[in-house]
């Protein structure tokens, strides 16, 4: 698609759509990474929480 300069890393003045978790993997014993819980999302710059 040829959208490097605009998608596909997080770097300024790209567009940054990602999940936002609810505890820090690198703290959470490996067989319970499956476990985390997703807080939200950011698209567009905006942070979205999921509706539990």
């Amino acid at each position: 698609m040829r959208w490097e300069d605009k998608i596909g890393s997080i770097v300024a003045g790209k567009h940054a759509d990602y999940a936002i978790l609810a505890q820090d993997p690198y703290q959470v014993d490996p067989k319970k990474l499956k476990d985390i819980k997703i807080w939200g999302t950011v698209f567009e710059g905006k942070k979205f929480p999921v509706k539990h």
